[in-house]
């Protein structure tokens, strides 16, 4: 049979656990949150800053369009390019090359 003190003891080291375990707990809760608002606040720092970037783009856009005044964007294709620069000499490492393992 346990005795009263050890009884007391035993109930004692539980409710001590049980403290113990609801304040790790607890902890736990506030840095999940913490972890969350950090991110969050990441997050809206990221959105505001793509925002900015668009805003950025917009302007551009608007600018170029008012001093070319109606001239259409080159889209890079060959066809744009004056004959004489399409028959040019080919890149650095486009020459010929020996296939060893043939």
């Amino acid at each position: 049979m346990i005795s009263p003190l050890g009884q007391r003891q035993i109930l004692q080291t539980a409710a001590v656990e049980t403290v113990r375990q609801a304040m790790e707990g607890g902890f736990q809760v506030q840095r999940e949150q913490a972890r969350r608002q950090a991110f969050d606040a990441k997050l809206a720092e990221a959105m505001l800053d793509v925002a900015d970037v668009a805003e950025a783009d917009v302007l551009r856009l608007t600018d170029q369009g008012s001093q070319e005044s109606g001239d259409q964007h080159a889209t890079g294709a060959t066809e744009d390019l004056p004959e004489e620069d399409v028959g040019g000499t080919p890149a650095e490492g486009a020459e010929p090359h020996l296939d060893l393992l043939a």
